[in-house]
């Protein structure tokens, strides 16, 4: 396993959609050193209708989104470590 605080960005792309989705987001958290960068791409099929939960898991966790971009096919959240 890696030490707490070792990286300087995570990123989650189409794995957020197991019921453990938030063990990995606050895995990433505790890997990343403060102010790493968080970058979400998930499928906008399955992410849209849960979008707002999943924007508050991840503010609860400790992370402050910059950005949420929908495409097309995808929603893409980049959030930072506060």
């Amino acid at each position: 396993p890696m030490d707490d605080q070792q990286v300087n960005a995570v990123v989650f792309s189409l794995s957020l959609m197991g019921s453990n989705h938030l063990d990995y987001l606050k895995e990433g958290f505790r890997i990343l050193k403060p102010y790493g960068m968080l970058f979400i791409c998930e499928p906008k099929k399955k992410a849209e209708s849960r979008l707002d939960k999943i924007k508050e898991e991840i503010e609860d966790i400790g992370f402050k989104i910059i950005e949420v971009k929908p495409s097309s096919q995808f929603i893409y959240i980049d959030a930072v470590k506060i």
